[in-house]
């Protein structure tokens, strides 16, 4: 499963297509709760580590795939500002949000194999020499290639089109959630 997530982020990078920037439409495709998750003020100097990853957190459970690539467990060790996140086929992978760059951060939506089910995918590439993510086929063992150059979270297309301004929330929050950790600043642009 996470080889085909890496290999279509690959395709997606090589081909050019890293900086586009998909927008979802405000389309209601059914009734669906929604995640109980608030968006903390991401621009405010007193929004902390915890409040923003509580954020993140509560957006990666409630827009979770609902099979493929289902998000069972989110957590966070603050010392190192890596965030654990544990698939429902028992793999894992380690987010290090503190190697991440902020102004590198991309959406594109992509067709999963075996499920009529689309993905919302951000993805974050990391600074250059440093590891985005680490993945985990099981509890004990990494995978080949691993560690990436980068980071993938996946959401459910149908699910976050249900939420309004979802992309740009989420990654306000990652991006100022990527600075507290150490990684690299967003720069002004124009």
């Amino acid at each position: 499963m996470h080889a085909f997530r890496r290999g279509l982020s690959a395709l997606f990078l090589f081909a050019g297509i890293g900086c586009a920037a998909v927008q979802l439409g405000t389309h209601c495709y059914g009734q669906t709760s929604r995640p109980k998750a608030t968006l903390p003020n991401s621009h405010s100097a007193s929004a902390s580590k915890q409040e923003i990853f509580q954020f993140i957190r509560g957006q990666m459970l409630g827009l979770s795939p609902t099979d493929y690539g289902k998000v069972v467990e989110v957590s966070f060790d603050s010392s190192s500002c890596a965030t654990r996140v544990i698939y429902g086929d028992n793999a894992q992978a380690v987010i290090n949000f503190a190697n991440l760059d902020a102004n590198s951060i991309f959406w594109s939506v992509v067709p999963v194999n075996n499920s009529s089910e689309k993905f919302l995918r951000l993805t974050m590439i990391a600074a250059p020499g440093t590891s985005g993510e680490d993945t985990f086929f099981d509890r004990n063992s990494p995978t080949v290639g691993s560690p990436m150059n980068m980071a993938i979270i996946d959401f459910a297309l149908a699910k976050a089109a249900q939420v309004p301004d979802v992309q740009d929330k989420f990654a306000r929050s990652v991006k100022h959630f990527i600075t507290l950790c150490g990684g690299t600043a967003e720069r002004a642009r124009f």
